[in-house]
């Protein structure tokens, strides 16, 4: 697998809890960012042991997924406003 399969898996998931909880993401920005990357952090935690090996193997980090998150929380708020 591709880095940009796991984004696209990771993404995927923080759009399904961002649609779920929307009031944990419209609180104010820097509240909306740590609901995010605790967000995040939590997907890393609880990997299961394909999911740690598959990262692993194309050198995927905490940070990627920090960063994949808040991304799509930009493009989401960005879609909310227009």
């Amino acid at each position: 697998m591709q880095r940009e399969n796991i984004e696209t898996i990771i993404r995927e998931l923080f759009r399904q809890n961002y649609n779920a909880y929307p009031d944990s993401y419209h609180d104010t920005v820097a509240g909306s960012i740590n609901t995010a990357l605790d967000t995040a952090k939590g997907y890393w935690d609880y990997r299961d042991e394909t999911e740690i090996e598959r990262d692993t193997q194309v050198g995927v980090a905490l940070t990627d997924y920090e960063n994949w998150v808040k991304a799509e929380l930009a493009e989401l708020k960005n879609k909310s406003v227009n």
